[in-house]
């Protein structure tokens, strides 16, 4: 009968934690919606004037710089020779 209870409590931990992950997680719509929101405004700012792009630059968070590497996909072949007595 105890495993019975062990059972339960262990089933109902598993189904709350997948259903709160289905909850939070964030959807790819909004995700897309912020890259596109993204794309909004950078491509207004090159159209705005200097004093414009000052001023919005003054009242928002400065943007972080990042770099960008593109990677190819390679085939490694892993190989691990062990001798031993």
């Amino acid at each position: 009968m105890r495993n019975i209870y062990y059972a339960l409590i262990l089933s109902i931990v598993v189904i709350s934690w997948m259903a709160l992950g289905q909850l939070g997680s964030t959807s790819e719509a909004s995700e897309a919606e912020a890259l596109e929101l993204s794309k909004t405004e950078s491509s207004q700012e090159e159209n705005a004037s200097p004093d414009a792009l000052k001023t919005k630059k003054s009242s928002t968070k400065e943007a972080i710089r990042v770099e960008v590497k593109r990677q190819q996909v390679q085939s490694i072949a892993e190989k691990l020779e062990v001798s031993g007595h």
